[in-house]
């Protein structure tokens, strides 16, 4: 069923936004749509939304946004991203974000809004720019686009909702598996740091097991030794609020089993990774999301800056101090390490007691019991960045068993996180094939392919 071609421009009003001036934002008013304000196919008003008083809204009636209308991104990480406004309050156009509406009766912009889906990659492809992005009005008005009968807009449409509802459903059912999935990670981690998952291996060795409190002696005599006059005793813990330990397990501070806590330095990077040769800095999304991501750094074009103590290798359990509240003290062990990379003042390298198995240290700090801990010691304003300076960090309260049951609790968390990852990989299989799946069912709909004549 071939269809009728024509311009974007014959069937759809694009229209640009306007310039509006930062200093002119109010923090109440009408919300003035911005690129940040696309998100999911829908346009969302948030806290970081900025506002246009009454007074000045009389100037600028014209960029009001009619309901219903599509909104795209022209520039930046986000260019070719687009949603409908469907919100009872008006708004009004920022720059660089365009607005879609129909010509004429002629047209369905649902119709066309579901063409936008296909059109993405394209949109992405023709952007132009050095350091951002960038698309026209005037190159989104030169798109071909099909132009049926007003009907068949409609029946097509009709048939994608109804498709894309059924996706949808498949896609929901993988993300509260995927939610799941996380509520089972952390029944582990609490199971195994109540004692509880190895309950059974501790029995079969019992009378066979160092108590920790001889372990912590031990790792302590080391350190007054080795600081000598520098060496603090900790406070001690009150347990008071604490889940009780099996036999043989005590609470110390973490900073315990800590041998030195190493930082970097901040200062002006080129804002990229370095290359071969070069040398960088990581930033705090380095260790965000439970594996290093070493392409997380900036370059370092000072090489007075260059400190050799500060360079990261594999092995290393990088610490970030700064986040915010649900990031801040994101840990990683780092594996192996291909870019020349320096700490920064951000992310600190913990060096443990060689009697301490640090990967045990890595998965509580992961736990819940672990996260309590940092949350509530993290300074800071609450919409802002959180911070966990070195005296906190140290002050983090930790259960602690013997070193051999620490090693199986590794060996068993481990073990469960694996068959956990299997199954993140699926679901993400699945959801990436749902995503072509969509864009499967787009292109047989705009081919004519989708209804019958």
């Amino acid at each position: 069923m071939p269809f009728e071609i024509k311009k974007f421009s014959d069937v759809c009003k694009i229209t640009g936004g306007f310039a509006f001036k930062s200093k002119d934002y109010k923090k109440s008013g009408i919300p003035i749509i911005r690129i940040s304000n696309i998100k999911d196919n829908g346009i969302v008003i948030d806290e970081k939304t900025v506002y246009c008083s009454d007074k000045e809204y009389q100037n600028c009636k014209e960029y009001e946004i009619e309901n219903g209308a599509v909104l795209i991104a022209l520039s930046g990480a986000t260019t070719g991203k687009f949603g409908k406004y469907k919100l009872k309050q008006k708004g009004l156009l920022n720059q660089r974000v365009a607005k879609l509406l129909s010509v004429d009766k002629n047209s369905s912009l649902d119709f066309y809004y579901y063409y936008l889906h296909l059109l993405k990659d394209k949109i992405l492809k023709d952007a132009y720019g050095m350091a951002q992005p960038n698309i026209s009005i005037k190159e989104l008005n030169d798109f071909d686009v099909p132009v049926p009968p007003l009907p068949t807009q409609q029946k097509i449409v009709d048939k994608i909702e109804s498709l894309f509802s059924k996706i949808d459903s498949g896609n929901t059912s993988l993300q509260k598996a995927k939610a799941l999935l996380e509520q089972y990670r952390q029944s582990v981690l609490k199971s195994a740091f109540e004692g509880k998952l190895t309950a059974q291996w501790r029995e079969e060795y019992k009378g066979e097991l160092e108590p920790a409190s001889e372990l912590l002696e031990r790792i302590r005599e080391e350190r007054k030794k080795k600081l000598g006059k520098k060496y603090k005793e900790l406070p001690p813990v009150d347990t008071s609020e604490l889940p009780e330990l099996p036999e043989g397990w005590c609470w110390c501070r973490l900073g315990e089993l800590i041998e030195t806590i190493q930082a970097g330095k901040s200062f002006r990077c080129e804002e990229r990774p370095p290359k071969k040769k070069e040398v960088g800095v990581v930033k705090v999304s380095s260790v965000t999301w439970g594996e290093f991501d070493e392409e997380e750094s900036k370059t370092c074009t000072d090489s007075a800056k260059i400190n050799n103590d500060y360079f990261i290798n594999g092995g290393d359990f990088l610490f970030s101090r700064a986040n915010t509240i649900e990031l801040v003290g994101a840990c990683v062990i780092t594996k192996k390490v291909n870019l020349s990379l320096m700490l920064s003042d951000k992310i600190l390298r913990i060096i443990y007691s060689k009697k301490i198995n640090f990967w045990y240290a890595l998965y509580y700090l992961r736990s819940w019991l672990g996260r309590k801990e940092i949350e509530s010691l993290a300074t800071g304003n609450q919409n802002s960045m959180r911070n966990i300076g070195q005296d906190r960090i140290r002050s983090i309260r930790i259960p602690i068993p013997s070193t051999s049951e620490q090693n199986e609790i590794v060996g068993l968390v481990e073990k469960f996180l694996l068959k956990k990852s299997l199954v993140e990989n699926e679901i993400e299989r699945r959801t990436k094939s749902i995503i072509s799946l969509k864009q499967s069912v787009l292109k047989s709909a705009f081919e004519g392919k989708l209804i019958e004549n």
